[in-house]
């Protein structure tokens, strides 16, 4: 009435045995597939930093811009447009 211990052993095998490769396919994949993502999220992240300077960069020329359009001695209102004639 013993029962050879083989035997759960061999099932467990039946079962492991053929996920291997397709474990092996998934990681493959993976690995690559975001190694590409990473690549591409670091290439954006330079192009997004070199617009939030270029952004920068602009707002500060505006500042000097308005700074010194508001020191002008004649700086004035434009003048109002003329009345349009009556029809």
């Amino acid at each position: 009435m013993d029962m050879p211990t083989s035997q759960p052993t061999a099932t467990l095998m039946d079962f492991v045995l053929p996920l291997i490769p397709w474990l092996l396919i998934f990681a493959f994949i993976w690995f690559f597939v975001f190694r590409i993502l990473r690549g591409n999220l670091q290439r954006t992240n330079v192009h997004m930093d070199r617009a939030r300077q270029h952004m920068d960069a602009v707002e500060a020329k505006l500042d000097r811009l308005i700074a010194l359009n508001e020191q002008r001695p004649d700086r004035r209102d434009p003048p109002a447009p003329p009345p349009l004639p009556p029809r």
